[in-house]
């Protein structure tokens, strides 16, 4: 009768260690459960912002000091006598056209693709630009170092100049000023010419 009492009574204690047992592996399955579930933060972090680099305006006084720039150094390589080095016909009947088509050439970022183009054109044509030049005025009398160039409207990236220079003196009946318009667009961030009207090149008498 004793020994039955000590059976029942062990074989209840491993009961409820099994339950105690089953009960922790619920649980933790539960936390795991849980945890591998919980949704992620809502906070995100906010994506870097991409620095947008925006190119400085071109002015119209950057305009002006590059032509200004384009004209001292015509004076110096045509107008003080550069050599031609073109022996053809067309440069032979057409030299002021040819000294100015050397110096496009030699200087072509200077000029936008178009100008250096339809400069060029004329001589594989066979033909002669208006006033026998692409850049000056046509005057025997130039005065060297009077080239003076003045900015006179902006628009976006096409400036507009005008380019005066002083010709003649007494022994040819007293000076006189040449005065032209110009054109530059902005190319690869930079001025350059893109027109030059020497439609009759407006003749007015020096101050």
């Amino acid at each position: 009768m004793g020994k039955l009492a000590d059976n029942k009574l062990g074989f209840s204690t491993v009961e409820v260690l099994l339950a105690l047992i089953l009960v922790a592996i619920i649980a933790f399955i539960g936390v795991y459960v849980a945890h591998n579930n919980k949704p992620a933060s809502s906070t995100v972090p906010a994506p870097a912002k991409s620095q947008k680099i925006t190119p400085a305006k071109l002015t119209l006084a950057q305009a002006v000091t590059q032509s200004q720039a384009v004209y001292d150094a015509y004076e110096k390589d045509v107008l003080d006598g550069q050599v031609l080095q073109d022996i053809s016909a067309w440069a032979k009947n057409n030299v002021p056209a040819a000294e100015d088509l050397q110096f496009i050439n030699a200087h072509k970022t200077l000029f936008t693709p178009s100008f250096v183009k339809a400069a060029n054109q004329y001589q594989a044509t066979n033909t002669s630009p208006l006033n026998d030049n692409f850049i000056e005025c046509t005057n025997g009398y130039y005065n060297n170092g009077s080239t003076k160039v003045v900015g006179d409207s902006l628009d976006g990236q096409t400036a507009m100049s005008t380019v005066s220079f002083t010709a003649g003196g007494q022994a040819t009946g007293g000076q006189r000023t040449y005065s032209f318009s110009i054109t530059q667009k902005v190319i690869n961030s930079k001025w350059a010419i893109d027109s030059i009207d020497l439609r009759g090149c407006v003749i007015n008498p020096a101050s």
